[in-house]
Order: structure tokens, then sequence, then C-alpha cells
């Protein structure tokens, strides 16, 4: 992405800093680099928004988290929405989502350059994990609730497609198979 990425948008701090949409993502990255770095603390991600969307007794709950990094360990047997990409993280084996977490979906985040923003789904299914993306041209990244409503499956793992899943599916119509193959 350094070498070939080209920026397609930026926020009022990158555009402060003299980074516009067309630039290389090389010469942004510089722009920033070179910038002075903030001395407040961001915000925690733990104070981002989760919601439990459905708590129905022996049912998985369903969980909408905005960030991937809101998943937590008692999620394990829950399903989870969040609106992160799927990429994995520097391309190392995922260790963020929770062992025993019964299906968990992503944003593809447009797919990324060779295929990055599904990447995780791979990992996720060697680990017998269900998972999969919706497309970001169907739900906007970063709000889980809309990828949940509105999102319509770009990719699959094969443990979601063994449960039925396809490409083109609506997410939440997938969530309620999984939902009701629960109860068998």
């Amino acid at each position: 992405m350094l070498e070939h990425g080209i920026i397609s948008h930026v926020n009022r701090t990158a555009a402060g800093l003299g980074c516009m949409p067309g630039q290389s993502v090389r010469h942004c990255a510089e722009l920033m680099r070179a910038a002075v770095v903030p001395s407040a603390v961001p915000p925690s991600i733990a104070d981002g928004a989760r919601f439990v969307m459905r708590d129905v007794p022996g049912e998985p709950r369903l969980i909408c988290a905005d960030s991937v990094g809101m998943l937590q360990p008692d999620d394990a047997g829950q399903i989870a929405v969040t609106a992160s990409h799927g990429a994995l993280s520097g391309g190392r084996p995922d260790n963020v989502i929770p062992e025993g977490i019964c299906a968990v979906f992503f944003s593809d985040a447009g797919g990324g350059m060779d295929g990055a923003g599904i990447a995780r789904l791979a990992d996720l299914d060697r680990k017998g994990v269900v998972a999969g993306t919706t497309s970001a041209d169907s739900a906007p990244i970063g709000d889980s609730r809309a990828l949940y409503r509105d999102g319509i499956l770009s990719h699959v793992n094969g443990a979601a497609a063994q449960l039925g899943a396809r490409v083109g599916m609506p997410l939440k119509e997938f969530v309620d198979l999984l939902i009701a193959a629960s109860k068998r």
C-alpha cells in the first residue's frame, strides 16, 4: 500500500497536514511523520459504541461493536457484528477475536490491496469460526448496527458457507439462520 496506494479521502487533521485525495500514500505518510505528535491521550476504545441487539434465553446474544477491539472474552458463544475491516493486523494470525465466539462479521472495507480487507476470514476458518464480511457499498464501515441492518455479505468463509451463508445475502438474514440453527 505504501508503494502503490492512492489516498481517496482525508479527515480534517490529515488535510491540515497537507494530505489530500489523489496523493500517494507514501507522500501523505511522510507529511504525517513530519507532524508534531499530539500530547493528549486518545480516548479508550472501550468507550466506543457497543450494543446488545438481541438477548433471548437459549439463543446466542447478538452483539454489535463499532470496533473489533471492543469484543470481550465473555463474548464466547455469541454472534458479533463489528464495524471494523476484516484485515489481519500486520498480516499476523488473529489474536483479537475471543476464543469460542459463535460467529463474527466485519466490513470488507472495499477489499483493500490484495484482499487485505478480508484476510481475517481464512484465519478464522482454520479455527472453525463462522465469519464473513459485508460490502462497504451496502453499509458504512464504523457503524456496526448499519452493517447488521443493511449489510450484504460480500465474502464468507467455509464455516459460514456450510451453515448457509452466501455472497449477496443480507447479513441480517444469515444471522437469523444462525440463531434458528442454535435452537435445534
